[in-house]
């Protein structure tokens, strides 16, 4: 974790030293009284005065800069004492803390980075820097991408992007060979042309107070190794706004969901950007696959299958289902809302699934009491999800695609409400 503990909010000091004795609105002060003993006595409360409004707003041994901005306020001499006022401006002491743990964060990257690649060949294929291989080896390198971020429990979001962002600069720092992922990668595995791929994960937390943010990196390698890096700890004020966290559901490792090309977005989607949803299953498997968004506590779902061109809902081991038929599908997410849900539920048979859902089938809107069976921990089924952010439009990262006007979005609900509403039960 960051070695710096900034502290809570000053409370303005009663005025003590004579003169300018208030500073304007929007400063931080600290107040020293000291005996008059000597020609240095100004000089030693003011020096005093800076340690503790130092001290006060950081605490620990990393605290470079944070002089620089404390102001001289009012420095005079009071009765028998000597009497020092400094200050730091608000916005002042605001731009050295995101200076400062910036730093820090790009600090940490450096340090997984090492971790992860910083080893001989035996571990991750990378030359040490600055050592030369013996003339019988052949030497090697690594090739990385780093793929998506997963930001508090779905893919994507600005935040994971500016994650990746400081991912990609420390490896570019450290002269890691970085590669970009063919089209169509889903983010899994390790792409063709790549020896290794790097995927993050964004959690959350609060201690006292503060919201930080834990990232863990996980390099994956061809031959099915991985390894897991220490985590980077931030103040979550560091990083842009995050996103709203999306609820787990439990999964299991029968049945697996894929979006195409995401490698670009880390994971996350641009409204108009054209995509592809795959299901594959270890085991033949009845399937069932959802569409759910919205906002938390208020969700909407669709079923997307089985449906009109594919009515059987079995998926045999090995396949991997085009969920979205040949075509794929155009992310046209409405704006009010951030995240993209996949649900998939799985079974041997039709008859396995609970009564709310075993005789679904075609295109149609689930009711808030199917989405909350499908949703539901306990139910006996396999699962699996595929949750992505979608940016929008005029996110820096989509404005080569194609924007999805407002008529897209009017036209999406007005077919939303002609859907018919799921069965779930067979008519008498």
């Amino acid at each position: 974790m960051l070695t710096l503990l900034i502290v809570s909010l000053l409370g303005a000091e009663p005025p003590q030293c004579t003169g300018r004795q208030v500073p304007p609105i929007g400063y931080r002060q600290k107040t020293v009284l000291m005996p008059k003993g000597g020609p240095d006595a100004i000089e030693a409360a003011k020096l005093e005065a800076r340690r503790q409004l130092r001290e006060n707003l950081c605490s620990g041994s990393d605290c470079d800069g944070l002089d620089q901005r404390i102001i001289d306020w009012v420095l005079t001499e009071q009765g028998e004492n000597a009497c020092a006022t400094v200050v730091i401006e608000e916005t002042d002491f605001k731009a050295w803390m995101a200076e400062f743990t910036a730093a820090k964060v790009d600090d940490q990257f450096r340090a997984v980075v090492r971790e992860l690649f910083g080893q001989p060949a035996a571990d991750a294929g990378v030359q040490t820097k600055g050592k030369k291989p013996k003339s019988t080896e052949k030497e090697l390198k690594v090739a990385v991408v780093v793929g998506n971020v997963k930001d508090d429990g779905a893919l994507g979001s600005q935040r994971a992007l500016w994650i990746a962002r400081r991912m990609e600069a420390a490896l570019a720092e450290a002269a890691i060979t970085q590669v970009t992922p063919p089209e169509g990668w889903s983010g899994r595995g390790v792409p063709p042309n790549a020896t290794s791929a790097l995927i993050g994960e964004v959690l959350t937390r609060e201690e006292k107070g503060r919201k930080y943010l834990d990232v863990t990196w996980l390099a994956v390698f061809p031959d099915g190794r991985s390894k897991t890096s220490i985590y980077v700890s931030m103040l979550a004020s560091v990083a842009p706004k995050g996103p709203q966290p999306v609820e787990k559901v439990p999964v299991t490792d029968v049945v697996a969901i894929e979006i195409e090309d995401q490698a670009s977005h880390h994971g996350a989607m641009c409204n108009g950007q054209r995509t592809q949803l795959y299901v594959s299953t270890k085991e033949d498997r009845c399937v069932l696959i959802f569409d759910v968004f919205g906002d938390p506590g208020a969700e909407k779902g669709l079923l997307i299958f089985p449906n009109e061109v594919r009515a059987d809902c079995m998926v045999r081991k090995g396949e991997r289902l085009k969920a979205a038929g040949d075509e794929g599908f155009v992310v046209t997410l409405d704006p009010k809302f951030e995240t993209e849900r996949f649900l998939v539920i799985a079974a041997p048979t039709r008859a396995e699934f609970p009564p709310a859902l075993k005789k679904l089938s075609g295109t149609c809107a689930v009711t808030s009491a199917q989405l909350s069976v499908i949703k539901n921990k306990s139910l006996s089924v396999d699962r699996a999800e595929q949750s992505f952010r979608v940016l929008p439009a005029n996110a820096p990262d989509c404005v080569e695609l194609p924007k999805a006007d407002a008529v897209t979005f009017k036209q999406a609900e007005q077919d939303l409400k002609r859907l018919a509403v799921c069965k779930a039960k067979e008519t008498p």
